[in-house]
């Protein structure tokens, strides 16, 4: 019998369906550089758009996660959820955030990817120690199962948590102008920074970065 996925839509009979696929090295995807922050695809292109786009990933995989592969009802935390997230391109040289399109991950492979707010989050009261431990230590988990190194901010995060990655060594070098970055590297200038979705491009919110410490701080 064929299973309308659309019919189904984001209810539990699809469960009983597995993944088609399992994509651990999302969690390798590095942070939104900040000239890019308060700007993205959804924001600027519309919800009428970005809801096509997170729909559509969310049934391409049958409302399982993309990167750790369970179903939405079996997720880890308390919200049986999936959340779309948006895979792109840097080139930190051109100053370029290329979208490549979107992805359905459970909360905890999210915050794993999106480790910079999470931090925030625990720092600012919003989130536990214990949660931000458990999300850090499941997308770690995952990458140790994958064999795969954890990305420059991953162990940043985890080491800023006591966190010890004992089971692969630590990338030679950070791969985003962050702290411990090789100096001698040429990055792009903060006002050259875009967003490309398409044929189109989108310059950054804040024009300096004295600007996004302002409204950031």
């Amino acid at each position: 019998m064929k299973i309308d996925l659309d019919d189904l839509d984001s209810r539990n009979d699809l469960v009983t369906l597995k993944s088609r696929f399992v994509k651990p090295a999302l969690l390798l995807h590095g942070p939104i550089p900040a000239p890019l922050h308060g700007v993205s695809p959804r924001t600027m292109l519309g919800k009428t758009w970005w809801e096509a786009e997170r729909r559509q990933a969310y049934r391409e995989n049958r409302y399982h996660c993309w990167a750790c592969g369970v179903h939405k009802s079996n997720a880890k935390g308390k919200r049986k959820i999936l959340e779309a997230h948006e895979i792109y391109k840097f080139n930190y040289k051109e100053g370029s955030a290329t979208y490549l399109g979107a992805c359905a991950l459970c909360r905890y492979c999210h915050g794993f990817i999106n480790i910079g707010r999470l931090i925030m989050l625990w720092e600012d009261g919003d989130a536990s120690k214990g949660e931000v431990t458990s999300i850090i230590n499941h997308g770690l988990e995952i990458l140790q199962t994958a064999e795969l190194v954890p990305h420059p901010a991953s162990w940043l995060a985890a080491d800023e948590l006591g966190i010890d990655i004992d089971w692969c060594d630590p990338p030679a070098e950070l791969d985003t102008p962050k702290r411990g970055a090789d100096p001698k590297k040429k990055w792009a200038r903060w006002a050259d920074w875009r967003l490309i979705v398409g044929k189109r491009e989108f310059k950054g919110k804040f024009a300096s970065k004295e600007q996004w410490k302002e409204h950031y701080k």
